[in-house]
């Protein structure tokens, strides 16, 4: 959370990496409480057991992959984890997971205030209670709006990657088995989500599956709940169906019948096989494009990729010694991946400067000074740093060293270049939809006072990627009909501008959804007015 005034502001834990990892190194504390707790009573032990064999077994993948973990916890009925190098080993694996961070925000978002609400009566566990309390007050608690966004967050994935229903409920990410699935009730409580989102098609599916977890022993949620929504979900799809004014695409082909359905392979995604490219208006295009490259879909044909290729550059005495490992994805307008460019130590650096000042991200609102709004169509977290002269961090400096290096440009004072931003993406499912990385749109009046104009639009973004991701992640231009990977280390180069000034409209691009990892980025904007005797206008209008 951040302070403004005397009010704490609330950033919500599904867009944040930071915070959930931090949440599940609270989490350690609240178990070892509840399993204190847990041995004093007996016959009221419902509520706790649901929580700590959900908590279980939603961790129990997680030991099996580290062999550090297995030979200390893995005999361990409830393990709790209490080194540094444990926590942050657990806290990178929740946080990596889209559905283990779902079932952590479920935990304390609805099962933990009912264990406060239900066992304290007669103050049983005074320590218990207090423990409890403290964190009401000093520790910001998920709410439900925490546990819809990763159910949102969730129906992105699926969207995007176009991933089954039943895969995502066994814990099946594309081809990755993690064995951490969900419970019936939290398909459930997707499947309400999708329904609240029109999503007919999809809620029937989640609703469906959910209930055959019931009926194979899940005992999250009661059988008749289940066979309701069903229905419920069943007959509003029906009805969607035979409306003469539709509300929503995502429907079954045909009616369903909730008593007697077999849904396996009954919906499909829309089937888009055309992927025009270098449409410069905005189009329906643009989202369809985006989310087949992020699938990993090729779009370029063999023409258009048989010139691109990879090189070491030794432009100068520096590149001579270490050459730089360059690949083209795109020719005209040029767009560069630039491998092994920032050192792990730099990296290292870097994201230990940022993480204590992640704040929600935000979208520019207006030119009106506090004009930037929370982002619903970027599910990070970001914060600036500083890499000028004058903050004689060593580290940092190299920053714009290495913008230097990779693309001559002059980055150096604060009027050539902004700070550095880094992102930290949301880990269910963060992501920014494709975008223009201008600021000065044609048509709207700069105002005078505002000195920030006067450098100029960005005409450059050397994007680093300060992480691997395992899953998604990457970064596509669908109007170009490229993508790069996150790949730890590399950057990707663009430019914003014509050389005559102009916006280059084909460099939309966006952040693909983290279907798995931790994704971190540092974006370095160059501005124009400093590099007009290093990339110079063109004698050709339109160029």
């Amino acid at each position: 959370e951040v302070s403004k005034g005397d009010e704490k502001v609330h950033d919500d834990y599904y867009t944040s990496l930071i915070g959930v990892q931090n949440l599940a190194k609270k989490e350690q504390q609240t178990v070892e409480q509840l399993v204190r707790y847990r041995s004093k009573l007996v016959g009221r032990l419902t509520l706790i057991d649901k929580y700590l064999k959900d908590y279980s077994k939603s961790i129990r993948p997680l030991i099996h992959r580290s062999q550090t973990l297995r030979r200390k916890f893995l005999r361990k009925e409830f393990p709790i984890f209490k080194k540094e190098n444990d926590l942050q080993t657990i806290a990178e694996g929740v946080s990596s997971h889209p559905l283990m961070v779902f079932r952590l925000l479920r935990r304390f978002a609805k099962e933990l205030p009912d264990i406060a609400l239900n066992l304290f009566e007669d103050d049983i566990d005074k320590e218990l209670k207090e423990y409890l309390d403290e964190m009401a007050d000093g520790f910001d608690i998920p709410t439900e709006v925490d546990l819809n966004g990763a159910a949102d967050g969730i129906l992105r994935l699926q969207d995007t990657y176009q991933l089954s229903t039943y895969d995502l409920g066994v814990g099946k990410l594309v081809e990755k088995e993690t064995g951490s699935g969900l419970l019936a009730s939290d398909m459930q409580f997707i499947g309400v989500r999708a329904f609240n989102k029109e999503k007919h098609a999809t809620s029937v599916e989640w609703i469906y599956y959910g209930l055959q977890k019931v009926k194979n022993g899940d005992d999250s949620v009661a059988l008749n709940i289940m066979k309701e929504h069903l229905r419920y979900t069943s007959e509003y799809h029906n009805k969607e169906l035979l409306s003469f004014k539709l509300t929503s695409t995502n429907l079954f082909q045909n009616l369903i019948n909730s008593t007697s359905l077999n849904i396996d392979g009954l919906y499909q995604s829309p089937d888009v096989t055309h992927y025009p490219l270098g449409l410069v208006g905005d189009s329906i295009y643009d989202i369809y494009n985006f989310d087949a490259l992020c699938r990993g879909e090729q779009l370029l044909s063999p023409a258009k990729t048989k010139n691109l290729h990879c090189w070491y550059s030794h432009d100068s005495p520096y590149n001579v010694i270490s050459p730089l490992k360059f690949e083209a994805h795109h020719g005209n307008p040029p767009v560069y991946q630039v491998y092994d460019l920032i050192s792990d130590n730099v990296i290292d650096h870097i994201k230990k400067l940022a993480a204590p000042n992640l704040k929600r991200a935000q979208v520019v609102g207006s030119y009106q000074k506090g004009g930037g709004i929370k982002s619903d169509v970027r599910t990070s977290s970001v914060a600036w740093l500083s890499d000028k002269q004058e903050t004689n961090d060593t580290l940092l400096l190299k920053v714009p060293k290495i913008v230097h290096r990779a693309t001559k440009l002059h980055p150096w004072a604060s009027k050539s270049a902004e700070e550095l931003q880094i992102s930290c993406y949301g880990s269910v499912g963060g992501y920014y939809v494709p975008h223009l990385d201008t600021l000065i749109n044609p048509g709207v009046p700069l105002p005078s006072e505002m000195d920030d104009w006067k450098k100029g639009d960005r005409v450059a973004t050397i994007m680093f990627y300060l992480s691997d991701v395992e899953l998604g992640g990457g970064t596509a231009f669908p109007r170009l009909g490229i993508a790069s990977k996150a790949v730890k280390g590399s950057a990707v180069i663009w430019y914003n501008l014509r050389y005559n000034g102009e916006r280059e409209l084909l460099m939309l691009h966006g952040g693909c959804p983290v279907l798995y990892g931790n994704k971190w980025v540092a974006n370095k904007w160059v501005r124009l007015y400093e590099q007009l005797h290093v990339r110079k206008c063109s004698k050709d209008r339109y160029q």
